[in-house]
């Protein structure tokens, strides 16, 4: 069953666990870690601001903070993969990029109960946008994946799955953009684009629910 409803005007660092640090023009930071109860924190300011990150195991933590002024480049990019149960993926995002995204992040997780936060900021001050872009990621079950992309500002995603081999993507390019999207089931699979909207009371909300077998 599938509703819509919509309402008008993310040097190479190997750590296991552990911190790293980048403040350069370029900075690439890998993580793995596979235990239980491990913390492992990324921070990067720089131009350009890569990540990846593998957990695996129960109740492992990861913080990430990546901050980059560059304003003619895509700023911050991280990819993360959970496995297992119970772990929590926590990203800040800051950029001044103008052109492309100036944020990206793809959590992909399987497993029960893990989560993922991620906040994104965008000046964006020679296009013509500031504020801040918001993105929250709650997945529960088997191989489900998840990708939020956002440019502009004052934008807002929220993807929550639950089930397993799920696919969800929100791409926002634009400000003021809301968007929901929710999948409950096996197997589904939705994607979600926003593009302009600029009126300072918001643009309102695309909200998608899909429930399947179970």
């Amino acid at each position: 069953m599938l509703s819509v409803s919509k309402a008008l005007p993310i040097c190479i660092v190997l750590i296991v666990p552990g911190l790293a640090y980048g403040q350069n023009d370029d900075n690439s930071a890998t993580i793995y870690q596979s235990g239980t109860g491990l913390e492992s924190t990324v921070t990067q300011d720089g131009a350009a601001n890569s990540a990846t990150i593998v957990t695996k195991g129960i109740g492992n933590t990861i913080d990430v903070d990546q901050a980059s002024a560059e304003r003619t480049r895509t700023g911050n990019y991280l990819a993360a993969r959970v496995h297992g149960r119970d772990n929590l993926v926590d990203v800040q995002q800051i950029s001044e990029a103008t052109s492309g995204y100036a944020n990206i992040a793809t959590i992909g997780q399987r497993g029960a109960s893990n989560k993922a936060r991620l906040s994104q900021y965008s000046a964006a001050i020679a296009s013509g946008y500031g504020g801040s872009n918001t993105a929250r990621i709650i997945q529960n079950g088997d191989d489900n994946r998840a990708s939020i992309g956002q440019f502009g500002t004052d934008n807002l995603a929220e993807l929550t799955q639950s089930g397993s081999a799920n696919r969800g993507d929100i791409i926002q390019n634009g400000a003021g953009l809301s968007a929901e999207l929710s999948q409950t089931g096996i197997g589904l699979s939705y994607s979600i684009t926003q593009t302009g909207c600029a009126v300072p009371t918001g643009c309102g909300t695309i909200s998608v629910t899909q429930t399947g077998p179970n």
